[in-house]
C-alpha cells in the first residue's frame, strides 16, 4: 500500500492496509512513524522520491518467504495500535461515567 500523502490526522486507510496485513510506503506526514524498525512499512519524508523509489523496490524485491514477515509486521504493528487505543477508549468511558 503506497500514500504519498501531504497529512493525515489518522490514516484509517493505513490502519486498515495494515490491519489486512499490507506493508505501508507512506509520507512521514501521518501519526504512523517508526514502521520500518517493526517491519511493518516505511514513513518517508515527502519531499524524499528517491527514498519512495527505494522503499517500492525493496517491496518488490522480496522473496515470498520477506513479505510474510513485513506482512505479519504491518498486521501486529496495527493491532497494537488498535489495542491501545481500545483501552484509552475504556479508560475515558469509565472516566465520563
Amino acid at each position: 500500500f503506497v500514500l504519498p500523502t501531504h497529512g493525515e490526522n489518522f490514516g484509517h486507510e493505513i490502519l486498515e492496509a495494515m490491519l489486512n496485513s499490507k506493508p505501508v510506503v507512506i509520507s512521514d506526514r501521518t501519526p504512523w512513524s517508526g514502521l520500518s524498525e517493526r517491519k511493518a512499512g516505511y514513513d518517508i519524508p515527502l519531499d524524499d522520491a528517491q527514498g519512495f523509489a527505494e522503499a517500492i523496490c525493496a517491496m518488490a524485491a522480496l522473496d515470498q518467504a520477506g513479505y510474510d514477515r513485513w506482512a505479519d509486521g504491518a498486521f501486529e504493528f496495527a493491532r497494537e495500535r488498535q489495542r491501545a487505543n481500545e483501552k484509552s477508549k475504556s479508560d475515558y468511558l469509565k472516566i465520563f461515567s
